[in-house]
């Protein structure tokens, strides 16, 4: 009985070339939301516009001399009608 061998078991991952298999998995996706992506690319294409547009001009902004009433001038604000 001291004889009698066992059968070789693997202890590793390890396959033989001959014993691979090569093949593909397939992973099926939901197709995506274009309606959500859409508005994302017009969101996205308006904040850069805007954006790029503030860069370009320079803010107004009114002048001192501008904002003094004038004398004699008639009122126009809303206490003065």
């Amino acid at each position: 009985m001291a004889g009698r061998r066992r059968p070789y078991q693997r202890k590793t991952g390890y396959v033989p070339q001959a014993e691979r298999s090569y093949g593909i998995r397939v992973v099926h996706r939901e197709r995506p939301n274009m309606a959500a992506l859409t508005e994302l690319f017009v969101r996205f294409t308006l904040a850069e516009a805007h954006a790029s547009r503030d860069l370009q001009n320079e803010p107004v902004i009114a002048r001192p001399e501008v904002l003094k009433p004038v004398r004699g001038a008639p009122d126009l604000t809303a206490e003065g009608r």
